[in-house]
């Protein structure tokens, strides 16, 4: 091998093996803050993942939505005023094209690329929580303080269903991962199950140990994660609703949690001790603790390949973890 080859494996080869991010999966206890990313000038609601986790969408009540890469820590698109008031939660597209935000102005679809907004859906109400359908041709959209839920068309916007649940209070309503059906929390006690675009219930849990905060799907389809209002999560069975085992950690209420992609982990933080634990889902282990936010943090994700974790704050930044050596 000449030393022109030599040099070309030195400067461009051999650093890909060397920054070459790890899984958390297994790897817990080296997990670290690797970036803080500032730009809000308010609280940061809500983060969440691209499909190929290459990118992080941010709301924040300063009315404004971010994207940034994963790479170069940058932000790549800023969207100022993209709601009236405020900016409260956002989701991709499942092929990361587009985002769907909402706001007490309603919903709005933006191109990924160009920051450009393609379509506006207004809605009666403010929105507290909207989100793709798994194929990505349809938008779920609730307020989770009130009594209804509509899907929309994810192209033209048409309202395709609109739904009640009478009296009840929806805490929060989400698909299961193949599409096929709905999952709803109403009082904080009752789980409904409900099949996709069909009135009838499937199924019914009731909770009465304590106030659920809300419900969702492991990636698999076969469990249900509650967290809970007394700092505690379930993790239930989603053919009976039987819980399976119970995490203790938290000494407030658990107000973001979610599975890895392959469900192996569970991570969450709650209200008011400013951390992130990672939870082993067979074991209801906690591995490992993260601390770094100077105010409460309002929502944690785990990227789709597991090398990252993102949370965000009341103190107006986004941190991103991972392992370091």
């Amino acid at each position: 091998m000449n030393k022109k080859c030599i040099l070309l494996i030195i400067y461009f080869i051999f650093p890909l093996f060397t920054f070459c991010q790890k899984q958390i999966i297994g790897n817990e206890n080296k997990i670290k803050c690797i970036e803080t990313f500032i730009g809000h000038n308010a609280e940061v609601f809500s983060v969440s993942f691209s499909p190929d986790g290459s990118k992080i969408a941010s709301t924040s009540d300063d009315e404004s939505i971010k994207i940034w890469d994963i790479n170069t820590k940058k932000c790549i698109k800023n969207i100022p005023h993209a709601h009236h008031i405020a900016s409260i939660s956002a989701s991709f597209s499942p092929d990361g094209k587009k985002l769907v935000s909402c706001g007490s102005d309603g919903i709005k679809i933006w191109d990924v690329n160009s920051g450009s907004c393609i379509k506006y859906i207004s809605n009666t109400s403010s929105v507290t929580n909207v989100t793709y359908s798994p194929n990505g041709k349809k938008i779920l959209a609730c307020n989770e303080d009130d009594n209804f839920y509509n899907i929309y068309n994810a192209h033209t916007g048409e309202t395709l269903n609109a739904y009640t649940v009478g009296h009840n209070t929806l805490y929060s309503i989400s698909y299961s991962p193949d599409g096929t059906k709905k999952i709803a929390l109403l009082n904080g006690t009752t789980i409904n199950i409900f099949e996709v675009d069909k009135i009838g219930i499937l199924k019914t849990f009731e909770e009465n140990d304590t106030e659920l905060i809300s419900v969702s799907y492991s990636p698999d389809g076969t469990k249900i994660l509650a967290p809970t209002k007394n700092g505690t999560i379930k993790i239930l069975d989603a053919n009976n609703g039987n819980c399976i085992i119970t995490l203790y950690g938290h000494n407030s209420p658990v107000i973001s949690a979610s599975f890895s992609q392959d469900g192996s982990r569970i991570i969450s933080t709650a209200i008011n001790d400013r951390s992130i634990k990672i939870w082993n889902t067979n074991t209801g282990e906690c591995l490992h603790t993260l601390y770094g936010h100077d105010e409460k943090i309002f929502s944690v994700k785990i990227s789709p390949n597991g090398n990252y974790i993102v949370s965000s704050s009341k103190d107006g930044t986004i941190k991103l973890w991972g392992v370091i050596e």
